[in-house]
């Protein structure tokens, strides 16, 4: 049977030890939270987080808590649903001068934060993807290929040497006269 002295039996148990505290911020996850900002990027004024308060208790959404952070503010709430309720209610409310944004908060307790304990940074692949939703104006964007290939077509009749009288797109299609 090996037998270790005593120090490296006990130096593993220490580095075990702090590897476990340094990995529980991983298991408390995250709040659904808004962050609000000043759009120019400047300090929020005082009357802000009453501001912010008021339209949620108008609208009977309640928050975990709020916190400021420099020049931003941080609101946790329970769940998405009163997340995405409460960020429609206060862009409405604080307008184009503030930026409401959809954010997760690590929900680690202050005293893992104190002793520099934060959770692991997961990619989108390890969240569960990213939802991206994009409008196109298709009427426009279709006319600007048919633009492009009329442009073609009279380079390669020009290249080719064929005497054409007209080629330009009408509605959804090309007319082509030779």
């Amino acid at each position: 049977m090996n037998q270790y002295s005593v120090w490296k039996y006990l130096l593993i148990l220490f580095v075990v030890a702090i590897g476990v505290i340094y990995a529980l911020p991983n298991l408390y996850g995250e709040d659904p939270a808004l962050q609000i900002t000043s759009s120019r990027g400047f300090e929020l004024p005082i009357e802000v987080p009453a501001t912010i308060d008021s339209a949620l208790v108008a609208e009977q959404i309640d928050s975990l808590s709020s916190e400021q952070q420099g020049n931003r503010l941080l609101y946790r709430f329970n769940n998405t649903e009163d997340q995405i309720r409460a960020a429609d209610i206060l862009r409405a409310e604080l307008g184009d001068s503030y930026i409401v944004a959809l954010n997760l908060a690590h929900a680690t307790p202050e005293a893992l934060r104190a002793i520099g304990g934060k959770p692991m940074t997961l990619g989108l692949d390890l969240q569960g993807g990213v939802h991206f939703l994009m409008q196109v104006d298709m009427d426009t964007a279709r006319s600007q290929q048919l633009d492009r290939f009329v442009d073609d077509i009279r380079a390669v009749l020009r290249d080719e040497g064929i005497r054409y009288i007209s080629v330009r797109h009408e509605g959804n299609g090309l007319l082509m006269m030779l």
